[in-house]
């Protein structure tokens, strides 16, 4: 068997140099297949996927770049396929706000999402967040440029998207297009395969310094409150629905009892509990030191179906059933 018949073997050279020249003449998939495996080598050769989407380098970012105010959506999956449930709902995003996440990215390094921060930064953003200061971190700067980022968090099954400061992006409303097209049949858009549960934040807020208070006073108004300053409250009924992971220091009955008395405040005593026939709910999600917040509707408004009715937006059961039945068993009046 002369040298051209030969299967061609993982080269196991540590010269870089010579391993490069001879993985070059096979391709450049080869080329990038077999250069992982030298010590020492960075990858050079960008990771090519989906048309109009950027290296996956690029979309993902550290959990640090998470600042008080930030508002975003929470996306749930099978425990170990949380970047394709992620990568799945990028693929969503840009169907539904058109175009690409970025038109302008700038290559980051293929690692940067594994990094971890120092811990002096880390303690610097913990204060600058309890002292109400808007904190911008090293790690951000090469993501400035997307609309939104992709953050694998330090959990199962769970992921964040957050969408940059720049952007009027409304979180519910997406959502609410999202699992809203995926009960129909019909609908062109993208099937997802790993994205669970998605949960939209209007906005977050560290757990210390009375964080919880403070996105109370900020979310609720507008929705249990008098509308724009003027008129009469109109009553309603509402339930709070609150998750909590990696946080032992905040109780689910506290956090119930903290924003029913706000709700409570707001609409000067008008609006009544309802578990299970409530109009608004309200959705609370702890992780860690942060908590988030948003109000979803439960009954159909502006022909979008109600939190209960999607599923709680449980966008996998909406698919399934969809494909089931044709859509029927959702109702849309």
């Amino acid at each position: 068997m002369d040298d051209s018949e030969r299967p061609h073997k993982r080269i196991k050279t540590t010269d870089n140099f010579n391993a490069t020249s001879q993985c070059q003449e096979n391709g450049t998939a080869e080329f990038s297949k077999q250069l992982q495996g030298l010590k020492g080598w960075s990858r050079s050769v960008p990771k090519t996927g989906k048309p109009g989407r950027p290296q996956k380098s690029t979309l993902f970012a550290h959990t640090s770049v998470i600042s008080a105010g930030d508002k975003g959506i929470y996306v749930t999956s099978d425990k170990g396929r949380e970047k394709k449930a992620v990568l799945e709902f990028h693929d969503l995003l840009e169907y539904h706000l058109g175009g690409s996440n970025s038109n302008n990215v700038r290559p980051t390094d293929p690692d940067a999402s594994e990094q971890q921060p120092g811990i002096e930064n880390d303690i610097e953003s913990e204060l600058a967040s309890m002292r109400g200061d808007n904190v911008t971190t090293e790690t951000d700067e090469p993501q400035n440029s997307l609309r939104w980022q992709l953050i694998m968090l330090d959990i199962p099954c769970v992921s964040f998207v957050r969408f940059a400061p720049s952007t009027n992006f409304d979180p519910t409303t997406i959502v609410h297009e999202i699992c809203n097209n995926a009960a129909s049949p019909t609908s062109t858009q993208p099937r997802s395969r790993a994205v669970r549960r998605l949960t939209p934040i209007t906005t977050l807020a560290k757990t210390l310094s009375q964080g919880l208070e403070r996105i109370c006073d900020e979310v609720l108004p507008q929705f249990f409150g008098v509308k724009d300053g003027q008129g009469e409250i109109e009553s309603t009924t509402f339930a709070i629905k609150p998750t909590i992971r990696n946080n032992d220091k905040m109780k689910r009955n506290e956090v119930i009892e903290l924003v029913a008395g706000k709700v409570q405040e707001f609409g000067q005593g008008k609006h009544k509990v309802d578990l299970k026939g409530y109009e608004k709910g309200v959705l609370v999600e702890v992780y860690r030191n942060w908590v988030g917040m948003n109000v979803v509707e439960n009954r159909v408004v502006e022909g979008r179906i109600g939190y209960e009715g999607l599923k709680r937006f449980n966008l996998a059961e909406i698919q399934v059933q969809a494909m089931a039945s044709g859509g029927n068993s959702i109702e849309r009046s």
